[in-house]
């Protein structure tokens, strides 16, 4: 007698253990080896895949279930993954079928959440060996004499993070890192291998030591020949001695400038970083640094001007300084979902971004 239960398929069948699954397997073998002439001939071949299937399943394990995470480019397959996991596993690919054949890419400290920068969509002029070209911000032309004339311009800025250490590569689609130059010494532990082409060994570490400089008109700068490879990013990068002397594709030089005849003193000028995660729900962090000690306010206004939340007010330390959102306005109320702007200012500076609140 089979007894159906509410919310239950009957199954006419006890038990779905392995050792059952293969008795089914061989009764349907037998079927497929007597049925030639007897079924039809359009059955028996899909039979005998699905048994061929079947079997090479379980010889893998018949204590394991195989899942696949399946979705269009960028869905978050990855990320879906490493929740599951409960650990980073799997890395994010930042690599799109709409980018282009080779791009920059910006790592954090620990070779993670990888940001393209810069995804040249054409060839320059000028190819030769020793030949520069000259990505940077779209406001960098006002920071250097003459005013620069970069080749391609950045897509996304650095987090202020990846400043104190990181990595950037220069990679294809496929994720072949043709060179990376990583910098913050023992902090930085992620990846420092690439292409064997450009560095014997194909490890480009161990990283520079300290941060990437933003804190002033220096830079980092290859001691080598343009043609020299890479031998470790710690002794091939030197600190410029003055101000970094940046030059385009075309040949011409930008010397980077400290800012003057501003009436600001170095403590106003700050670097805000965008906030993380965004959107986000129900925190979010953000980021700013200054180059000395200084006074600072950071609020979080809604799209029409008004404030909603303070979240700095005071004097920081130079540095980075981290501060948590928790979507709670001035009140303690939970902020309603939308575009929120939150706006740092120092003396004689400020500086606006935008963020996201999703329920």
């Amino acid at each position: 007698m089979t007894v159906r239960l509410p919310g239950r398929r009957a199954d006419p069948v006890a038990g779905n253990d392995a050792g059952n699954v293969a008795s089914r397997l061989r009764a349907l073998d037998r079927v497929v080896e007597l049925g030639a002439g007897r079924i039809d001939d359009a059955l028996l071949p899909r039979a005998r895949d699905l048994s061929r299937r079947a079997g090479e399943r379980l010889r893998l394990s018949d204590a394991h279930t195989v899942v696949a995470l399946a979705g269009a480019t960028g869905s978050g397959k990855s990320s879906l993954f490493n929740a599951l996991a409960g650990a980073h596993v799997s890395l994010p690919g930042v690599r799109r079928p709409t980018t282009g054949v080779a791009h920059a890419v910006v790592w954090d400290a620990a070779g993670a959440n990888p940001i393209i920068i810069c995804d040249p969509t054409t060839d320059v002029p000028n190819n030769a060996a020793g030949v520069r070209i000259l990505i940077a911000s779209a406001g960098f032309a006002s920071a250097t004499s003459p005013a620069a004339v970069p080749d391609f311009i950045m897509s996304q800025l650095m987090p202020v993070s990846y400043f104190t250490a990181g990595s950037i590569t220069w990679e294809d689609n496929f994720g072949t890192v043709y060179w990376r130059v990583s910098w913050g010494g023992a902090a930085y532990t992620g990846s420092t291998f690439g292409l064997s082409v450009n560095d014997p060994d194909a490890n480009f570490g161990p990283p520079v030591n300290g941060e990437l400089p933003f804190r002033n008109t220096k830079a980092l700068l290859f001691q080598g020949l343009a043609t020299a490879p890479s031998n470790s990013n710690l002794t091939d990068y030197a600190l410029t001695a003055g101000n970094a002397v940046f030059r385009n594709n075309a040949g011409t030089s930008f010397t980077v400038q400290p800012p003057q005849n501003t009436g600001v003193s170095a403590s106003a000028f700050a670097l805000l970083g965008q906030n993380h995660p965004n959107p986000f729900n129900p925190t979010t962090e953000i980021e700013f640094s200054v180059l000395e000690r200084a006074s600072a306010s950071l609020r979080v206004y809604d799209t029409s001007g008004q404030l909603v939340a303070t979240l700095v007010e005071g004097t920081v330390d130079a540095g980075t300084t981290r501060v948590e959102w928790n979507g709670l306005d001035w009140r303690g109320r939970a902020a309603a979902s939308g575009v929120y702007f939150y706006r740092l200012v120092t003396p004689g500076a400020s500086e606006t971004r935008k963020m996201v609140l999703l329920k």
